[in-house]
């Protein structure tokens, strides 16, 4: 079995949100529920995993040892994940701004911007990681 934690934590080291870190400091159990959510919306874009991804929610486990290459790719995709949230915060922040014409000065508008470029460069590196999993074992793939 592999725990959920041991994806969120590969894939926290990424990201440093305060926002997480303030939902972790006032209810860790809270923070959990809503990390797992970007785990369980990353799931379905790993579809190439030899293992299977079914997974007991509420003992927070994955029934399959995944391997370091599996943790790691399911941990991009959770950042994936957590960058659309972000950048769709950010994108509803702007359209509320955007009268005010404050959010052209505003250093949000180029976080966005930089969330964006750096969410699409890690979707080009998941893509690239996927291609180097599927090449391990490509006899399994030729049949």
């Amino acid at each position: 079995m592999t725990n959920f934690d041991e994806v969120i934590d590969l894939a926290l080291v990424v990201v440093d949100d305060y926002r997480l870190k303030k939902l972790w400091n006032q209810n860790e159990k809270e923070f959990k529920t809503y990390v797992d959510g970007f785990l369980l919306s990353a799931i379905p874009f790993f579809k190439e995993c030899r293992q299977s991804l079914i997974y007991n929610l509420c003992d927070r486990v994955f029934e399959a040892d995944l391997t370091a290459s599996e943790k790691s790719i399911l941990a991009n995709l959770w950042v994936i994940q957590w960058y659309a949230k972000d950048n769709q915060n950010y994108a509803m922040y702007r359209q509320h701004l955007q009268n005010s014409s404050s959010f052209k000065n505003h250093s949000e508008s180029q976080n966005l911007k930089e969330n964006s470029i750096y969410a699409d460069k890690l979707r080009e590196e998941v893509n690239r990681q996927i291609v180097a999993y599927q090449m391990e074992d490509l006899s399994t793939y030729l049949g």
